[in-house]
């Protein structure tokens, strides 16, 4: 694991990996730490492919997590890489180039989803803007009718009264899956898996929440 000690994202993301990692019966073998806009991982880099890590978690953002993977190449680190949602852009490309292929990240959407619902926003998004949306807009998307859906079924549109509609969600049919809200108004959904292939990345699978 090699996660940003600065940023609460990415060690938040690094103790839950972790945590499951163990549970399922695997070993973090190595656990190394930087701070975002560092320049040189050679140090850490080194450190884990010592370790005979079979692969390396990434819980960071797109500029590192790119770096990280250029400098790992170009150390002879060839397992494959894993990161979060922070690594969801076209910079990522941009900065590692082939260096990033068959590393994974863990996504909200992917226009190659095969989901009606996912399929009939392409149509909408492209005819509107001529171009592919993104998980921000796909997010966007999806909150806005979870809004609009629950003001039909709330008394009234007062914030109190709105706010509990909200959290009634259950079982919403969205462009970034299928959910509703646990006790604490997180989304329960699945999580968009997506690898990385000549500089893009590519739809694997949507892993459901257990």
């Amino acid at each position: 694991i090699l996660y940003d000690q600065a940023q609460s994202y990415s060690t938040g993301l690094k103790d839950d990996f972790a945590r499951e990692l163990v549970a399922r019966g695997g070993q973090s073998v190595s656990e190394q730490a930087y701070s975002g806009g560092d320049h040189d991982f050679g140090a850490q880099l080194t450190t884990i492919r010592e370790s005979g890590a079979e692969a390396v978690f990434v819980p960071g953002y797109y500029t590192d997590a790119g770096n990280i993977l250029l400098q790992a190449r170009s150390l002879g680190l060839t397992v494959p890489f894993l990161g979060g949602d922070g690594w969801e852009s076209p910079q990522l490309a941009a900065i590692a180039g082939k260096a990033a292929d068959g590393s994974y990240f863990s996504a909200h959407f992917s226009p190659e989803d095969q989901r009606p619902e996912v399929q009939a926003f392409l149509v909408r998004y492209r005819a509107a803007y001529g171009d592919l949306p993104d998980s921000t807009a796909a997010l966007g998307y999806d909150a806005t009718r979870v809004v609009l859906e629950a003001m039909t079924r709330a008394p009234s549109l007062d914030g109190p009264t709105l706010a509990a509609a909200i959290a009634e969600t259950r079982d919403f049919r969205g462009v970034t899956g299928q959910f509703g809200f646990d006790e604490h108004r997180n989304a329960r959904k699945a999580a968009v898996m997506l690898v990385m292939k000549d500089g893009r990345p590519s739809f694997v699978t949507a892993v459901p929440p257990q």
